[in-house]
Protein backbone atom coordinates (compact mmCIF):
# COMPACT_ATOMS: atom_id res chain seq x y z
CA UNK A 1 0.00 0.00 0.00
CA UNK A 2 1.37 3.40 -0.96
CA UNK A 3 0.13 6.45 0.50
CA UNK A 4 0.31 10.22 0.15
CA UNK A 5 -0.35 13.15 2.62
CA UNK A 6 -1.28 16.95 1.39
CA UNK A 7 -0.87 19.86 3.75
CA UNK A 8 -2.86 22.71 2.68
CA UNK A 9 -4.95 20.95 0.43
CA UNK A 10 -7.53 23.24 -0.11
CA UNK A 11 -5.22 25.45 -1.61
CA UNK A 12 -5.74 25.61 -5.55
CA UNK A 13 -1.86 24.02 -5.70
CA UNK A 14 -2.96 21.29 -2.82
CA UNK A 15 -6.64 20.54 -4.92
CA UNK A 16 -4.22 20.52 -7.94
CA UNK A 17 -1.93 17.67 -6.89
CA UNK A 18 -4.63 15.92 -5.40
CA UNK A 19 -6.43 15.80 -8.52
CA UNK A 20 -3.22 14.55 -10.35
CA UNK A 21 -2.29 12.06 -8.22
CA UNK A 22 -5.24 10.28 -8.36
CA UNK A 23 -5.33 10.66 -12.08
CA UNK A 24 -2.14 9.37 -12.73
CA UNK A 25 -3.32 6.69 -9.77
CA UNK A 26 -0.02 7.07 -8.06
CA UNK A 27 -1.15 6.48 -4.61
CA UNK A 28 -3.86 3.86 -2.63
CA UNK A 29 -4.35 6.31 -0.17
CA UNK A 30 -4.56 9.70 0.16
CA UNK A 31 -5.13 11.94 3.50
CA UNK A 32 -6.20 15.89 2.77
CA UNK A 33 -5.35 17.99 5.29
CA UNK A 34 -6.63 21.73 5.79
CA UNK A 35 -8.85 23.77 8.03
CA UNK A 36 -11.48 24.01 5.63
CA UNK A 37 -12.67 20.63 5.69
CA UNK A 38 -15.75 21.21 3.63
CA UNK A 39 -13.92 21.95 0.45
CA UNK A 40 -11.85 18.65 1.60
CA UNK A 41 -14.89 17.01 1.89
CA UNK A 42 -16.11 17.70 -1.66
CA UNK A 43 -12.83 17.06 -3.39
CA UNK A 44 -13.12 13.49 -1.70
CA UNK A 45 -16.50 13.01 -3.46
CA UNK A 46 -15.52 14.71 -7.03
CA UNK A 47 -11.98 13.04 -6.65
CA UNK A 48 -13.36 9.36 -6.17
CA UNK A 49 -16.35 9.72 -8.72
CA UNK A 50 -13.49 10.72 -11.36
CA UNK A 51 -11.92 7.92 -10.49
CA UNK A 52 -14.66 5.76 -11.47
CA UNK A 53 -15.45 7.92 -14.43
CA UNK A 54 -11.89 7.33 -15.70
CA UNK A 55 -12.15 3.39 -15.11
CA UNK A 56 -9.73 2.47 -12.89
CA UNK A 57 -10.30 2.24 -8.62
CA UNK A 58 -10.56 5.06 -6.51
CA UNK A 59 -7.45 5.51 -3.96
CA UNK A 60 -8.97 5.45 -0.67
CA UNK A 61 -9.45 9.42 0.59
CA UNK A 62 -9.80 10.64 4.17
CA UNK A 63 -10.62 14.56 5.25
CA UNK A 64 -8.81 15.61 8.54
CA UNK A 65 -8.10 19.12 9.67
CA UNK A 66 -4.86 20.06 10.95
CA UNK A 67 -5.38 19.57 14.73
CA UNK A 68 -7.40 15.95 14.07
CA UNK A 69 -4.64 14.91 11.62
CA UNK A 70 -1.94 14.75 14.81
CA UNK A 71 -4.01 11.86 16.18
CA UNK A 72 -5.51 10.32 13.10
CA UNK A 73 -2.75 9.87 10.52
CA UNK A 74 -0.23 7.34 10.15
CA UNK A 75 3.34 7.77 8.10
CA UNK A 76 3.17 8.42 4.73
CA UNK A 77 5.47 7.56 1.80
CA UNK A 78 5.29 11.24 0.62
CA UNK A 79 4.15 14.32 2.25
CA UNK A 80 3.46 17.83 0.18
CA UNK A 81 3.12 20.61 2.30
CA UNK A 82 1.28 23.10 0.07
CA UNK A 83 0.44 25.45 3.08
CA UNK A 84 0.99 28.78 2.51
CA UNK A 85 -0.24 32.46 2.89
CA UNK A 86 0.26 34.80 -0.15
CA UNK A 87 2.91 37.00 -0.83
CA UNK A 88 1.65 40.78 -1.37
CA UNK A 89 2.74 43.61 -3.67
CA UNK A 90 5.80 44.87 -2.31
CA UNK A 91 6.23 42.97 0.47
CA UNK A 92 9.96 42.04 1.14
CA UNK A 93 11.30 38.86 0.65
CA UNK A 94 12.45 38.66 3.99
CA UNK A 95 9.19 39.37 5.57
CA UNK A 96 7.70 37.16 3.06
CA UNK A 97 9.54 34.46 4.41
CA UNK A 98 9.06 35.13 8.16
CA UNK A 99 5.34 35.16 7.83
CA UNK A 100 5.35 32.05 5.78
CA UNK A 101 8.09 29.88 7.96
CA UNK A 102 5.22 30.94 11.09
CA UNK A 103 2.79 29.30 9.09
CA UNK A 104 5.38 26.68 8.44
CA UNK A 105 6.31 26.21 11.82
CA UNK A 106 3.26 25.80 13.32
CA UNK A 107 2.88 22.55 11.14
CA UNK A 108 6.30 20.74 11.55
CA UNK A 109 5.07 18.19 14.49
CA UNK A 110 2.08 17.12 11.79
CA UNK A 111 4.88 17.19 8.70
CA UNK A 112 7.53 15.27 11.27
CA UNK A 113 4.88 12.72 12.29
CA UNK A 114 3.11 11.86 8.60
CA UNK A 115 6.74 11.70 7.45
CA UNK A 116 7.82 9.61 10.09
CA UNK A 117 11.06 7.39 9.73
CA UNK A 118 10.61 6.87 5.58
CA UNK A 119 8.71 9.29 3.93
CA UNK A 120 9.95 12.31 1.84
CA UNK A 121 8.66 15.86 2.63
CA UNK A 122 7.96 17.62 -0.79
CA UNK A 123 7.89 21.60 0.22
CA UNK A 124 6.05 23.81 -1.78
CA UNK A 125 5.90 26.66 0.49
CA UNK A 126 7.76 29.77 -0.84
CA UNK A 127 10.61 30.89 -0.54
CA UNK A 128 10.96 26.98 -0.67
CA UNK A 129 15.09 26.90 -0.46
CA UNK A 130 14.72 28.89 2.50
CA UNK A 131 11.96 27.38 4.27
CA UNK A 132 13.85 24.01 3.27
CA UNK A 133 16.93 25.16 5.21
CA UNK A 134 14.96 26.18 7.76
CA UNK A 135 12.38 22.98 8.38
CA UNK A 136 15.72 21.00 8.53
CA UNK A 137 17.16 22.90 11.17
CA UNK A 138 14.02 21.82 13.22
CA UNK A 139 16.40 18.56 13.37
CA UNK A 140 13.15 16.43 13.03
CA UNK A 141 13.35 15.41 9.75
CA UNK A 142 16.37 14.04 8.11
CA UNK A 143 18.08 16.70 5.88
CA UNK A 144 18.10 13.99 2.64
CA UNK A 145 14.09 13.34 2.86
CA UNK A 146 13.21 16.74 2.75
CA UNK A 147 13.13 18.44 -1.10
CA UNK A 148 11.95 21.80 -2.19
CA UNK A 149 9.55 21.95 -5.29
CA UNK A 150 11.56 23.97 -8.29
CA UNK A 151 10.69 22.05 -11.49
CA UNK A 152 9.38 25.09 -13.12
CA UNK A 153 11.93 26.87 -13.03
CA UNK A 154 13.89 24.46 -15.35
CA UNK A 155 10.55 23.56 -17.39
CA UNK A 156 10.77 27.18 -18.33
CA UNK A 157 13.94 27.21 -18.92
CA UNK A 158 13.29 24.31 -21.72
CA UNK A 159 10.77 26.26 -23.02
CA UNK A 160 12.59 29.23 -23.69
CA UNK A 161 15.58 26.90 -25.47
CA UNK A 162 13.34 25.21 -27.48
CA UNK A 163 11.79 28.59 -29.09
CA UNK A 164 15.51 30.19 -29.56
CA UNK A 165 16.74 27.34 -31.61
CA UNK A 166 12.88 26.26 -33.25
CA UNK A 167 13.10 22.35 -31.65
CA UNK A 168 9.92 21.20 -29.47
CA UNK A 169 10.71 21.62 -25.74
CA UNK A 170 10.43 17.73 -25.15
CA UNK A 171 13.76 17.28 -27.10
CA UNK A 172 15.42 20.13 -24.50
CA UNK A 173 17.29 19.01 -21.40
CA UNK A 174 18.48 21.74 -19.58
CA UNK A 175 18.86 22.80 -15.88
CA UNK A 176 17.91 26.03 -14.44
CA UNK A 177 19.68 25.91 -10.82
CA UNK A 178 19.92 27.93 -7.35
CA UNK A 179 17.71 29.93 -5.87
CA UNK A 180 13.84 29.01 -6.88
CA UNK A 181 12.17 31.98 -8.69
CA UNK A 182 15.33 34.49 -8.22
CA UNK A 183 19.15 33.95 -8.54
CA UNK A 184 18.61 31.44 -10.45
CA UNK A 185 21.53 29.56 -12.42
CA UNK A 186 21.18 28.39 -15.94
CA UNK A 187 23.17 25.39 -16.48
CA UNK A 188 23.71 26.21 -20.13
CA UNK A 189 27.45 24.06 -19.89
CA UNK A 190 24.77 21.18 -19.39
CA UNK A 191 22.59 22.31 -22.16
CA UNK A 192 21.19 19.30 -24.58
CA UNK A 193 19.08 18.44 -27.24
CA UNK A 194 17.90 14.72 -28.24
CA UNK A 195 20.85 13.69 -25.43
CA UNK A 196 23.75 15.85 -27.56
CA UNK A 197 25.12 19.04 -26.23
CA UNK A 198 24.30 22.23 -27.62
CA UNK A 199 26.59 24.93 -27.28
CA UNK A 200 24.39 28.63 -27.02
CA UNK A 201 26.13 31.81 -27.72
CA UNK A 202 26.22 34.75 -26.08
CA UNK A 203 23.09 36.65 -27.67
CA UNK A 204 21.01 33.49 -27.72
CA UNK A 205 21.51 33.03 -23.74
CA UNK A 206 20.84 36.92 -23.51
CA UNK A 207 17.57 36.39 -25.14
CA UNK A 208 16.50 33.28 -23.29
CA UNK A 209 17.71 35.17 -19.93
CA UNK A 210 15.23 37.75 -20.67
CA UNK A 211 12.35 35.91 -21.41
CA UNK A 212 12.77 33.47 -17.96
CA UNK A 213 13.64 36.39 -16.07
CA UNK A 214 10.59 38.09 -16.93
CA UNK A 215 7.95 35.14 -16.52
CA UNK A 216 6.90 36.10 -12.93
CA UNK A 217 6.19 39.79 -14.48
CA UNK A 218 4.24 38.32 -17.25
CA UNK A 219 2.32 36.11 -15.26
CA UNK A 220 1.16 39.26 -12.54
CA UNK A 221 -0.01 41.11 -14.78
CA UNK A 222 -2.89 38.57 -15.97
CA UNK A 223 -4.25 39.17 -12.88
CA UNK A 224 -5.12 35.49 -12.60
CA UNK A 225 -5.11 35.33 -8.68
CA UNK A 226 -3.16 32.37 -9.03
CA UNK A 227 -0.40 30.67 -9.38
CA UNK A 228 1.01 28.29 -12.06
CA UNK A 229 -1.11 25.25 -10.39
CA UNK A 230 -1.39 22.83 -13.27
CA UNK A 231 2.46 22.97 -14.39
CA UNK A 232 2.73 22.85 -10.69
CA UNK A 233 0.85 19.65 -10.01
CA UNK A 234 2.44 17.94 -12.97
CA UNK A 235 5.53 18.44 -11.61
CA UNK A 236 5.10 17.30 -8.36
CA UNK A 237 3.45 13.77 -9.79
CA UNK A 238 7.15 13.82 -11.89
CA UNK A 239 9.23 14.15 -8.41
CA UNK A 240 7.06 11.16 -7.43
CA UNK A 241 7.60 8.76 -9.98
CA UNK A 242 11.63 10.30 -9.29
CA UNK A 243 11.41 8.91 -6.06
CA UNK A 244 10.38 5.38 -7.56
CA UNK A 245 13.04 5.49 -10.47
CA UNK A 246 15.38 6.78 -9.50
CA UNK A 247 15.43 9.21 -12.47
CA UNK A 248 17.27 13.07 -12.02
CA UNK A 249 14.86 15.99 -11.26
CA UNK A 250 16.39 19.73 -10.96
CA UNK A 251 14.96 20.66 -7.02
CA UNK A 252 16.10 22.34 -3.79
CA UNK A 253 18.04 19.63 -1.98
CA UNK A 254 20.72 19.99 0.79
CA UNK A 255 24.41 21.61 -0.01
CA UNK A 256 26.04 19.44 2.69
CA UNK A 257 27.46 16.62 0.45
CA UNK A 258 28.84 18.90 -2.51
CA UNK A 259 32.27 20.18 -1.63
CA UNK A 260 31.96 23.41 -3.58
CA UNK A 261 29.12 24.95 -2.00
CA UNK A 262 28.47 26.35 1.40
CA UNK A 263 26.90 23.93 3.88
CA UNK A 264 23.52 24.76 5.47
CA UNK A 265 21.81 25.70 2.65
CA UNK A 266 19.11 24.22 0.25
CA UNK A 267 18.92 25.64 -3.37
CA UNK A 268 18.12 23.78 -6.72
CA UNK A 269 20.64 21.38 -8.16
CA UNK A 270 20.16 18.16 -9.87
CA UNK A 271 18.71 15.41 -7.84
CA UNK A 272 18.44 11.51 -7.86
CA UNK A 273 16.73 9.38 -5.43
CA UNK A 274 17.52 6.06 -3.38
CA UNK A 275 15.07 4.49 -1.35
CA UNK A 276 13.52 7.64 -0.98
CA UNK A 277 16.37 9.81 0.17
CA UNK A 278 17.23 12.47 -1.77
CA UNK A 279 21.16 13.37 -3.56
CA UNK A 280 22.85 15.80 -5.85
CA UNK A 281 23.56 13.56 -8.89
CA UNK A 282 27.06 11.94 -8.94
CA UNK A 283 27.34 13.32 -12.82
CA UNK A 284 27.00 17.26 -11.83
CA UNK A 285 28.89 19.18 -13.16
CA UNK A 286 29.32 22.83 -14.30
CA UNK A 287 31.58 25.71 -15.05
CA UNK A 288 33.42 28.03 -12.72
CA UNK A 289 31.21 30.82 -13.54
CA UNK A 290 28.36 28.74 -12.65
CA UNK A 291 30.09 27.15 -9.40
CA UNK A 292 30.40 30.79 -8.38
CA UNK A 293 26.79 31.69 -8.95
CA UNK A 294 25.36 28.89 -7.10
CA UNK A 295 27.95 29.44 -3.74
CA UNK A 296 26.42 32.99 -4.19
CA UNK A 297 23.03 31.58 -4.59
CA UNK A 298 23.74 28.93 -1.43
CA UNK A 299 25.45 31.60 0.92
CA UNK A 300 21.80 34.09 0.35
CA UNK A 301 19.52 31.16 1.03
CA UNK A 302 22.02 29.96 4.29
CA UNK A 303 21.90 33.70 5.33
CA UNK A 304 18.06 34.44 4.90
CA UNK A 305 17.40 31.12 7.12
CA UNK A 306 19.58 32.32 9.92
CA UNK A 307 17.27 35.37 9.82
CA UNK A 308 13.52 33.29 10.69
CA UNK A 309 13.17 32.95 14.29
CA UNK A 310 10.19 30.37 15.82
CA UNK A 311 6.95 32.18 15.07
Amino acid sequence: MTSATIIGAAGGIGQTVAAEFVARDLFDELHLVDLRTNLLEADRIDLSEASVAAGHQPPHITVEDPHSALHALGSSDFVVCAATLGEKPGQSRSSFAQVNWELLISLVPLISQVAGEHGTVLLVTNPVDAMAERLAREETIPRDRIIGYSVNDSTRLRVAIAAEVGVEPDRVQAHALGVHGEQLVPLYSGVRIDDEPVELDAGQRQRIDTWTEGWFARWHELKSGRSSIRSTAAGVASVVRATRSGAELPLSVSTDSVDFLPSSAFIGLPTSFAGGSAAVSDAFECTSEEKAALVEAATAVRDLAGQLGRG
